[in-house]
């Protein structure tokens, strides 16, 4: 329940008053002054009714809307995996800790999950989710560890491969993440993500035709992603192809790239020399036919 500092204090203020009324109720009650307690009953059933309402949609584990959301974001590896009904509630559970940005309950419900797992493919996804657990905290070697336990069990899915070529590029490990990655679209010819993941590890090798050729790849599998376009900007930044530059750059204007700023900055220092509305000029419209 991630709450603002605000919202921590009526929440509190809200259950003192509760407490302290239903406390208030029950003695009352039993040292027999019924007819006092009866004027108690409004702040416990008011003090239940706010933080009902107050509160409800801080709580979303219990809303089918949310549980439709975390379904929605992994029904590729929920799908692939097959689980049981009761097993994947357990591993929905797992996620939404993990959604709430806390891993450490959400790997506690894997592991729990796992062991209602009941073959390889299956055994291999609660692992799999364990590891992006452990990439969350930042503990990468527990990560690695967890994708290739789940590689043990059931060695041919791309998010696996994916997963762990972007932990090997984190610990800056270059050859074993490019391994996973080509992996990755070996299994998956079609995976925008994956095209975009190899683009970004040339960009930082700084090999920038290569880099250019997958974002492309990138940009149409998937025409919606505006990181590709990104990645060619400063690609294109660096081999001072200024037409391209601005072409992609109007593409993220388009797409709505939310740091678009940084981009624009970064772009002006590869290209110190010149003049950034030079650079990022826009072109003039066309008159309209009357």
């Amino acid at each position: 329940m991630n709450l603002s500092k605000r919202l921590k204090i009526e929440l509190f203020i809200a259950l003192f008053v509760f407490t302290g009324s239903l406390i208030s109720l029950i003695v009352l009650v039993v040292i027999g002054h019924e007819s006092y307690a009866r004027h108690l009953a409004f702040p416990v059933a008011g003090s239940v009714l706010y933080i009902t309402k107050r509160f409800s949609s801080y709580v979303p584990m219990f809303t089918k809307r949310y549980k439709d959301r975390i379904y929605e974001a992994y029904h590729e590896e929920l799908k692939y995996a097959e689980f049981s009904v009761e097993t994947e509630k357990m591993i929905l559970k797992g996620l939404f800790y993990l959604d709430l940005e806390k891993p450490y309950k959400a790997i506690k419900k894997l592991e729990k999950a796992f062991a209602k797992c009941y073959n390889d493919k299956q055994k291999s996804m609660s692992v799999f989710f364990k590891g992006v657990c452990y990439k969350e905290l930042k503990l990468y070697h527990k990560a690695i560890a967890e994708y290739e336990k789940a590689l043990s069990f059931h060695g041919d899915y791309y998010k696996i491969y994916r997963a762990l070529g972007w932990v090997y590029k984190e610990l800056k490990e270059t050859p074993k993440a490019k391994e996973c990655m080509k992996k990755a679209l070996e299994l998956n010819v079609g995976d925008a993500i994956g095209y975009n993941n190899m683009a970004h590890e040339y960009l930082l090798q700084e090999n920038y035709e290569e880099a250019i050729k997958y974002a492309q790849k990138a940009a149409q599998l998937k025409p919606a992603l505006y990181e590709p376009h990104s990645i060619m900007i400063l690609c294109y930044a660096h081999l001072r192809d200024l037409e391209k530059v601005k072409q992609h750059y109007d593409q993220l204007i388009v797409k709505g790239e939310p740091d678009i700023s940084v981009i624009k900055e970064m772009v002006t220092k590869i290209l110190y020399d010149l003049d950034p509305e030079e650079i990022f000029e826009e072109q003039p419209s066309q008159p309209s036919e009357i």
